[in-house]
């Protein structure tokens, strides 16, 4: 018993020995352990927040990728000023300008080319983000966008828009009453058509139509033809009245009316009433705002025409 009570007192002081030893060789000469605790501590956060070696930025869904070091990074902090530098490069090199609002002449009419915003990097949110996700140890990051709103809107052009129309259906008008004065009047034209023989006329410069029963002119009216400014003209020429329908919708790119009378004389140009018209028949305002090639005739004459034309009935349009 007294040996191997002496072995084991022996082992136990070998085993202490070594465990003194460890701790001599691990903890640093002249420091504390809570001070050594709180350097360990330390170096695990520092591991944890070293940044990847590329990040990537994505700017409005394009990656560029960038070294930490060429943001401004450090281990022991980040230079503003190089951070901010790179970044407004990005800025300046995909920022998408703004599209202002413009009154344009298209076919003679004048119309607003609508606006559009812009978009660019928001700088100061951008470098922000940044430094936080290189702190973070993040490998990619969104950059912010903020819109550009742009300077002239299709609302501050309203006003100019108006006053071009003015002065545009203004020299309408005027060339219209000359056009007006110099051309001669269809009342002779019904003395050649032949007995028993319906003719429609029709006076595109005049914004007029008459009615014919063979010489004697038995109906007229003020009529409002295609907006020739917007390229829509009636054509001009001599055709019949091909069918006839009431209460029915007519159809096309953009719009879709109803009329109570609908007379086509040409492919898909006829008479029809236009309760939607806003401005007078026979207005010179016809030229930019009117049909899109038809003939609109006031509720009252479609009505007349649709009893009175047979289809059959011969239609002769001129300028």
């Amino acid at each position: 018993m007294p040996v191997i009570k002496a072995h084991l007192t022996k082992r136990g002081a070998l085993i202490g020995l070594t465990l003194l030893s460890a701790l001599i060789i691990t903890m640093p000469l002249g420091i504390s352990s809570a001070a050594y605790s709180s350097r360990l501590a330390s170096n695990v956060h520092h591991a944890q927040t070293v940044p990847p070696k590329q990040l990537t930025l994505i700017n409005q869904g394009k990656k560029i990728e960038f070294t930490p070091v060429q943001l401004g990074w450090s281990p022991s902090n980040i230079d503003d000023e190089k951070l901010t530098w790179q970044v407004n490069q990005i800025a300046d090199s995909t920022k998408k300008a703004a599209s202002n609002a413009q009154i344009v002449n298209q076919n003679g009419n004048y119309v607003i080319t609508p606006a559009s915003e812009g978009r660019q990097v928001d700088v100061a949110k951008a470098v922000k983000m940044i430094k936080s996700g290189l702190f973070a140890g993040q490998a990619s990051i969104n950059l912010p966008i903020d819109p550009v709103a742009p300077s002239v809107t299709e609302a501050s052009l309203q006003p100019e828009l108006q006053q071009l129309k003015a002065q545009q259906a203004a020299a309408i008008a005027r060339a219209a009453a000359a056009k007006k004065q110099a051309a001669p009047s269809p009342s002779g034209s019904c003395a050649g058509n032949p007995a028993g023989r319906k003719l429609v006329l029709i006076s595109i410069s005049r914004q007029h139509l008459w009615g014919c029963n063979g010489s004697s002119q038995v109906y007229e009216t003020a009529v409002t033809t295609g907006a020739y400014l917007a390229g829509h003209a009636t054509p001009t020429g001599t055709w019949h009245i091909y069918s006839k329908s009431r209460n029915l919708y007519l159809t096309g790119p953009g719009y879709k009316y109803f009329v109570n009378y609908w007379m086509p004389f040409y492919a898909d140009y006829g008479f029809h009433d236009s309760s939607w018209q806003t401005f007078a028949y026979g207005s010179p305002q016809y030229a930019s705002d009117g049909s899109h090639g038809c003939v609109h005739l006031p509720a009252s004459a479609a009505a007349w025409m649709y009893d009175w034309a047979p289809v059959g009935t011969t239609v002769t349009i001129t300028r």
